[in-house]
């Protein structure tokens, strides 16, 4: 949505966040890329043992990833944050005037018929699968809204595909910049062993030689799940894998679901 704004020219990517948060670290340094990037420096509040298992607000958990020193100068290396993806959620907001959900709802879940998808709400139960960490429950669904914009969207496998497909169709934003997505991307910690894996903006590239090759695609994980979705080009498929067990890596299950694709179209 942040790229939707930028073509529509309501942002630029080189803007500084010192516009909206004028108290964060580096805020006259850092930019919109650099948050979609990975390339702030700033430590990702999920990280700090202080983030808990209660609901804390937007504000509440990018005050506590801009409280810490950040990692590094912004534009001089990588590092995962969920703060940065926080911030984008309020430069949304403050952008477009309206509620992240309903942004997200108007631009994105009602014009691809995202039907399965939906943004969790503290004290609000949803008929959604629970999570488990070593086969043992998870409780802490008021956690799972503590994200925001870096992670408090509940889906399927179905929706995630669709959502991809559409990406890198461009029916989410012109050509040039879905490209540019996947410009200047710097390398990340490997998702399989023996793999290169790179970060652009809000997606990743994985070359896994002795796997499936080239894909095009994000995982992640929240407590109790992880999941993954991917474009691969050499067998022109897409494909997503939930797991609401912690412990098992989505990827493992996307790599398991194309070596059985391979398999079935090399007997047909």
């Amino acid at each position: 949505m942040v790229l939707q704004l930028v073509e529509e020219q309501k942002l630029r990517l080189e803007d500084t966040i010192d516009r909206w948060f004028p108290d964060a670290p580096n805020a006259k340094l850092i930019t919109i890329e650099q948050l979609l990037r990975h390339t702030s420096g700033l430590v990702s509040f999920n990280a700090l043992p202080s983030f808990g298992t209660h609901y804390r607000t937007p504000a509440d958990i990018i005050a506590l990833g801009t409280s810490q020193k950040p990692q590094f100068c912004p534009g001089t290396d990588w590092s995962y944050t969920n703060t940065g993806y926080a911030m984008l959620g309020i430069i949304i907001e403050k952008t477009e005037g309206a509620p992240f959900a309903e942004v997200l709802s108007k631009r994105l879940l009602q014009p691809l018929s995202l039907t399965h998808s939906v943004m969790r709400r503290p004290g609000v139960e949803l008929p959604v699968a629970s999570g488990h960490d070593a086969g043992r429950p998870v409780q802490a669904p008021d956690q799972y809204a503590t994200p925001y914009a870096a992670g408090a969207l509940a889906s399927t496998a179905g929706d995630l595909v669709r959502f991809w497909h559409a990406l890198l169709a461009g029916r989410v934003l012109p050509e040039p910049a879905v490209h540019r997505m996947f410009s200047g991307m710097p390398a990340m910690l490997g998702a399989y062993s023996g793999s290169s894996s790179f970060y652009g903006m809000g997606v990743q590239l994985y070359d896994v030689p002795d796997g499936p090759g080239l894909m095009l695609g994000h995982s992640g994980g929240i407590e109790g799940f992880t999941s993954v979705v991917a474009y691969v080009p050499a067998d022109d498929v897409y494909i997503a894998v939930s797991f609401n067990e912690k412990k098992v890596p989505a990827e493992a299950g996307l790599w398991a679901l194309l070596r059985a694709v391979r398999a079935y179209r090399a007997l047909n």
